[in-house]
């Protein structure tokens, strides 16, 4: 009897090192040997809202070395202009048009729909990425966050209604082309309680799930709708330096590319990859235990910082 099960708990330890071997290698191969994403395949044109700045320029400057045209969203004009002669002059083949529109306001983010749209029917849009996005200042007790209301509806309008809305302005003319490539930038928070940072959290968790249900509905029609949950990225919003966990975003966009339709859900990095596979297995009360210690010592040095200055 001991013996049998003694076998059967060696079976069960070989199943899972299989498991996690054949996890680690499909994502080597993903992000590190796989031959580039042919792009084309898709369409001539990429959209990328919040395309001024951090993972979302490097997602227009690298789409337009794969050769896409590329259309910008974002609120900065000035900024606009300085994406579209950057690549214009690394690539002059390339074409970029600008969409002006600030995606916190309903208003203006309802006129880059209607724009968006008229060009899907126009141009051959065949990827588009959602990355416009906000977080908190630092995190927070949901009834502190300073400016609550207009800050809460921000969030919610640019994390959430914004690519809702952009998503519905292209996702019909790529479903009658039979091509396309949807790519929505959650976080890895989507999938965890995080204290001090719930509205933001909330807000992934929307994206993740609109994404998985988009994903479903549409891959009959040859779309492709994929999930992007990146942890620490180094850029404005994070407020963190480069290292091996907080890539750059050069770095980290080029990790995610090399994803797409390769993977359905992925942090788009291999290291956020497996730092997700480890925190998702620390049990709930103690993940949220951890969590909540991390935010709330950013929090107090947040508000250590504020009585400095």
């Amino acid at each position: 009897m001991d013996d049998k099960i003694e076998k059967i708990g060696y079976l069960v330890l070989g199943f899972f090192a299989l498991k996690v071997a054949s996890w680690i290698l499909s994502r080597l191969w993903v992000f590190g040997l796989a031959k580039p994403v042919d792009f084309a395949k898709f369409g001539e044109w990429a959209v990328i809202t919040g395309g001024t700045d951090g993972i979302g320029a490097e997602y227009a400057r690298q789409l337009a070395k794969a050769g896409q045209n590329i259309i910008i969203v974002g609120r900065n004009q000035m900024k606009l202009e300085a994406m579209r002669k950057e690549i214009t002059e690394s690539s002059s083949a390339t074409v970029v048009e600008l969409v002006r529109a600030d995606l916190s306001k309903q208003d203006e983010t309802a006129k880059a729909a209607e724009t968006l749209k008229q060009m899907a029917n126009e141009k051959q849009i065949g990827v588009l990425v959602n990355n416009a996005g906000v977080s908190y200042d630092f995190p927070e007790f949901f009834h502190k966050i300073q400016n609550s209301a207009e800050k809460l509806d921000q969030l919610v309008n640019v994390n959430c209604a914004s690519m809702v809305q952009i998503t519905a302005a292209v996702i019909g003319a790529m479903s009658e082309r039979k091509t396309g490539l949807v790519v929505n930038i959650g976080s890895g928070t989507g999938d965890l309680i995080c204290p001090l940072l719930s509205l933001y959290a909330s807000s992934k968790a929307f994206v993740h799930h609109f994404t998985k249900c988009l994903r479903y509905e549409y891959e009959s029609y040859g779309v492709h709708v994929q999930l992007i949950s990146p942890h620490l990225v180094s850029s404005k919003m994070s407020k963190v330096r480069a290292g091996l966990l907080q890539p750059a975003p050069k770095k980290f966009v080029k990790s995610a590319l090399a994803s797409a339709t390769r993977l359905q859900s992925t942090c788009g990095y291999f290291f956020h990859d497996l730092q997700h596979a480890l925190v998702s297995n620390i049990p709930a009360s103690l993940q949220n235990k951890l969590l909540f210690s991390m935010h709330e010592s950013i929090r107090q040095r947040a508000y250590r910082k504020m009585k400095q200055n």
